[in-house]
């Protein structure tokens, strides 16, 4: 379970850390399944101690896959519209990489920025990868950045030559 804390969301460094733990966990062969917009916080709420100012972001189930998608995962993947949504863009700008928001119109919940959130996985996926073909870099804001209409910009990655 993720609990943030309400007076300092910072929901895309939530979600890359979050991604990182699930991550991990699937590489000791447990699955895991993020659950934003689809979970009854107040179940929650009966087995831990909330404080006024924090709020239940996220929470993934752990466990071992009986197999194939049973029909009612099937059909909650089509309600959510999980295979449709592409909320962030990479441009390259010779060495940078720009992350932006292009956000999904009905997509998320309330008091959580869930779009955001998906910036924080796709950071981690970015750096990762990048990783793992040995390239160096860090992540760094730019100020006064041009954006595209309809775009927010998130971060970029400076690769490091």
């Amino acid at each position: 379970m993720g609990i943030i804390n309400n007076d300092n969301q910072d929901v895309v460094a939530f979600g890359y850390l979050f991604e990182k733990i699930i991550l991990f966990a699937t590489d000791l062969g447990i699955q895991t399944c993020w659950l934003g917009g689809t979970f009854k916080r107040e179940d929650f709420l009966l087995r831990i101690n909330l404080q006024d100012n924090e709020y239940i972001t996220i929470v993934s189930p752990v466990g071992y896959k009986k197999g194939k998608l049973r029909i009612f995962e099937s059909a909650m993947r089509s309600v959510v519209g999980a295979n449709n949504r592409k909320p962030w863009r990479i441009i390259r700008d010779d060495n940078l990489y720009h992350f932006y928001l292009c956000r999904t119109k009905g997509y998320g919940v309330a008091n959580y920025d869930i779009q955001k959130n998906d910036i924080g996985i796709a950071m981690c996926h970015f750096e990762l990868t990048a990783n793992e073909l040995g390239l160096d870099g860090n992540w760094q804001e730019i100020k006064n950045i041009n954006l595209p209409d309809e775009w927010e910009y998130v971060i970029t990655w400076s690769a490091i030559m």
